[in-house]
């Protein structure tokens, strides 16, 4: 009879010690169990033994964390979007949950704040609400929006300096499609003074707006803000040229004033004008001397 006594407080001592441990901890271990069993499904059993315990490990600290009235989540806890930066400070303003950066992404970590970050979104739901992150997220969102919708000021240019600040603040602009303004004093000889406004999709030319898509195939005419087109051509010419050059978005010269020239530099393909990092279509006047019956024109030395 002590015989089986014995034995059964033998096996029954673990399972004892197992259920002190679990009972106290069930919600961690229930999310590392859910670890275990769905989010490291695909790999090694033995992975999945190591995922299930940095698992447990990652929601007894969020559950520590609560104890101190501490609220945080990672930046694997939420959707990476545009609006990231306003979404972790309006959580930080209105909850007091503060949004960390963990190191390097293992099997380990990714487990242990997974887990952490579980555990963490349950806590913010008792205490504000099912859907108060998804609320933060949509205020997040609407705000970002307000904040893109205002036009950048890229500024005013006077000089070569500042006119590639200029140019530099605008192409960074219409590359992420952004809504912005500038604008050139007539700073460099031949061209007029400019100004440019992208809005809605929509590029224009002032200071009368008018539409100036940056790929469009109606040409206009070289201005400030704009690069010059690159490229030379040799042509046959006993005269001196004064030209005016209309070219299209791919560098090919559509025409010139000069028919003779114009067939001499149909097959000809050079760099494209730019406004803002996008090839367009222009026209510009160019002069070529005449060197013993031949002109060499540099499209680079436009006139206006």
């Amino acid at each position: 009879m002590n015989r089986g006594v014995s034995s059964w407080l033998i096996l029954a001592v673990p399972f004892v010690v197992i259920l002190a441990l679990v009972l106290p901890n069930q919600e961690a271990v229930a999310i590392g169990w859910n670890v275990y069993w769905i989010e490291a499904a695909s790999l090694e059993p033995l992975e999945r033994l190591k995922a299930f315990y940095w698992a447990v490990g990652g929601a007894l600290e969020a559950r520590r964390e609560i104890g101190r009235r501490h609220l945080a989540l990672t930046e694997w806890g939420r959707v990476p979007s545009a609006y990231s930066h306003i979404y972790d400070s309006l959580l930080e303003k209105r909850y007091g949950i503060h949004v960390r950066k963990p190191a390097a992404r293992t099997l380990e970590s990714g487990a242990y704040w997974f887990a952490h970050d579980q555990l963490m979104k349950r806590e913010i739901s008792r205490r504000f609400g099912r859907l108060a992150l998804e609320t933060a997220q949509a205020d997040a969102n609407k705000e970002y929006q307000l904040i893109a919708l205002v036009p950048v000021d890229c500024g005013f240019a006077t000089d070569a300096e500042s006119g590639e600040r200029v140019g530099d603040c605008a192409t960074k602009q219409l590359a992420a499609r952004h809504d912005f303004y500038c604008s050139y004093k007539s700073f460099s000889r031949g061209f007029e003074s400019a100004a440019y406004a992208f809005r809605s999709g929509t590029l224009s030319m002032g200071p009368a707006p008018r539409e100036l898509s940056p790929i469009a195939e109606t040409p206009v005419r070289l201005s400030l803000g704009m690069i010059a087109p690159k490229g030379s051509a040799v042509v046959r010419s006993a005269n001196d040229l004064l030209l005016d050059v209309t070219l299209d978005k791919d560098g090919r010269v559509v025409s010139t004033n000069d028919s003779g020239v114009s067939k001499q530099l149909k097959d000809l393909r050079i760099q494209p004008a730019q406004l803002f990092g996008r090839p367009i279509a222009v026209v510009f006047t160019i002069r070529a001397r005449a060197h013993h019956g031949r002109a060499r024109i540099d499209f680079g030395a436009t006139e206006r």
